[in-house]
């Protein structure tokens, strides 16, 4: 996210602009998670991969 910041920096976004985009890759980025087994087994604690 901070270089994505700094790239929005160079091509001169606005400040809200930048939050706004910002936010919007952050909230792709949980669906990402979200969507995937791994967090939810993460999330659950039933990782069978896990080292006890």
């Amino acid at each position: 996210m901070e270089n994505l910041n700094a790239e929005f920096l160079k091509m001169g976004i606005s400040k809200q602009d930048r939050l706004t985009k910002l936010n919007d890759v952050a909230i792709y980025q949980m669906q990402l998670l979200v969507g995937t087994s791994s967090f939810g087994l993460l999330k659950s604690g039933n990782d069978p991969n896990a080292i006890p």
